[in-house]
């Protein structure tokens, strides 16, 4: 895992540093996690995070906890539980999303028919996994800010390679702070479900998996309009939402 990138593995993080920083919190999910070990043409593999102000945490847990309210939904929210009696409330998290200033949302799309887990990846799926996960948390990392990130649990397994990519994205950003690399259950946290919603949206464009789902579509229009664009890949410096497709061999 150490040598996904071409850092030096060591702990960089100064904590004597006198420079002020700003707090970013990004919360993480995937999308077509299978597509690594299993490829499938014209499908894409997808990670994505959501960025916000650790200032601004407290407000959005609270919005959310609003529509739960207005349209009594409880437990866990996510993609695959946008139906027609619920659709309201995914198109107000939309639009939540929107306004709130200084939250936005990065991902990267990966075309499972260029992955090579053998040639690239040691057969390895994870770590396949965490080196996209690199690819996705390093460049919109700013100098002289600090960030906590969060993933989605999934199994026992991640543990080490959560430590490997934290000490890696603290060897390529000196000048930032890496505080933590930390996984967290979906199901217990409303900011990684809401990254889930947005990731839905996209990886469902993407893959034009949309076709038997008159809810999912509208949800993606909502957020095609509060765009004013539609979902596809972005140029580099999209701010509110931003997709990457990853060219592999180019």
């Amino acid at each position: 895992m150490d040598h996904f990138a071409n850092h030096p593995d060591q702990n960089t993080e100064d904590e004597g540093s006198s420079f002020d920083i700003a707090n970013w919190e990004i919360y993480c999910d995937e999308s077509r996690h299978d597509l690594l070990a299993n490829p499938q043409p014209g499908e894409y593999f997808l990670l994505g995070s959501l960025w916000l102000p650790s200032s601004q945490r407290l407000q959005v847990r609270e919005d959310i906890r609003a529509l739960r309210e207005k349209h009594h939904v409880w437990g866990e929210f996510k993609w695959t539980k946008v139906s027609p009696n619920k659709v309201d409330f995914y198109k107000d998290l939309i639009e939540l999303f929107h306004r709130s200033e200084g939250v936005s949302f990065r991902a990267i799309a990966v075309h499972s028919s260029d992955i090579d887990l053998d040639k690239y990846h040691e057969s390895d799926s994870e770590l396949g996994y965490y080196k996209f996960y690199y690819q996705l948390l390093h460049h919109p990392i700013k100098t002289k800010h600090a960030y906590s990130i969060y993933l989605d649990h999934r199994s026992s397994t991640q543990n080490p390679y959560n430590q490997s990519l934290a000490r890696i994205l603290k060897a390529s950003n000196r000048d930032s702070r890496i505080l933590r690399v930390q996984s967290l259950r979906s199901d217990r946290n409303d900011l990684i479900q809401f990254c889930d919603v947005l990731l839905g949206c996209v990886q469902a464009k993407l893959n034009s998996s949309t076709s038997t789902s008159k809810a999912k579509s509208s949800v993606i229009e909502t957020m095609e309009a509060v765009l004013g664009r539609p979902i596809q890949e972005t140029t580099r410096g999209a701010q509110k939402v931003n997709v990457f497709k990853i060219r592999l061999g180019l």
